[in-house]
């Protein structure tokens, strides 16, 4: 029933999310399936246990087109024990599933930021670009980043793993993910690996960018313009 579980530092710069929390904490997580995208089974119960502590697990509805069942847990790092694993267990109407264990923190440690994160224009394909902190003391080992709906806080576009010597400090986004008159958010994340995969994490975040509507004199030119051509096609093939 659990594909997957994490255990992981996470430090959250300041932002205007509801989704999006403040601070350093360690981060809890399982992918459960059957997966709801939506709403989490109402029947499920997802809980950790980390020697005598017990902590429940809450689905999280913001990440689904990217994480389908993903439920999570957040507590401050000060004061958490890092150096032991989670043991993660689902739990619905049919019974309850084999536990999913979590590697330790090896070395917790409380990323940097990126900073100035900008955004080149407001067309669907914009360069995201930011600036690296000094990372002389750190090891981070790649940059991730995430477009998120500024309505809805839906986090529609993940690419991860921006790697390489030195680390990316740009991204052109895709084409398909950014449409007219919507805003968005970008999170930019600094990932450090460890043996168990994601072992500290930062996350920053840039201010709302709308992708702006045609303009009407646009549009109606373009109407004109297939108006215009229809009519040229009509008179060569006899059609008045």
């Amino acid at each position: 029933m659990i594909s997957s579980s994490f255990f992981y530092t996470a430090n959250w710069a300041p932002n205007d999310l509801v989704s999006q929390p403040e601070g350093a904490f360690v981060f809890v997580g399982a992918i459960v399936n059957p997966a709801s995208t939506s709403d989490p089974i109402s029947s499920l119960s997802v809980v950790g246990t980390q020697g005598s502590l017990t902590q429940p697990l809450s689905f999280n509805p913001y990440v689904q087109t990217r994480y389908p069942g993903l439920y999570q847990a957040l507590m401050p790092l000060a004061g958490a024990v890092t150096g032991v694993g989670w043991s993660i267990t689902a739990t619905d109407g049919t019974g309850s599933s084999a536990p999913s264990v979590t590697a330790p923190i090896f070395n917790p440690v409380v990323l940097p930021f990126v900073s100035d994160i900008s955004v080149s224009d407001a067309s669907t394909t914009p360069t995201v670009s930011w600036t690296l902190p000094d990372l002389t003391t750190y090891s981070v080992d790649s940059v991730f980043v995430r477009i998120i709906d500024a309505n809805t806080e839906n986090q529609l576009f993940f690419q991860a793993e921006l790697g390489g010597s030195p680390l990316a400090t740009s991204l052109e986004v895709p084409d398909g993910i950014l449409q007219p008159g919507q805003s968005y958010i970008y999170r930019v994340s600094l990932v450090d690996f460890g043996p168990g995969g994601f072992e500290n994490t930062s996350y920053a975040f840039s201010g709302a960018t709308t992708v702006p509507e045609p303009a009407t004199s646009t549009l109606l030119l373009a109407g004109l313009g297939v108006g215009l051509l229809r009519a040229r096609s009509q008179r060569s093939a006899g059609v008045s």
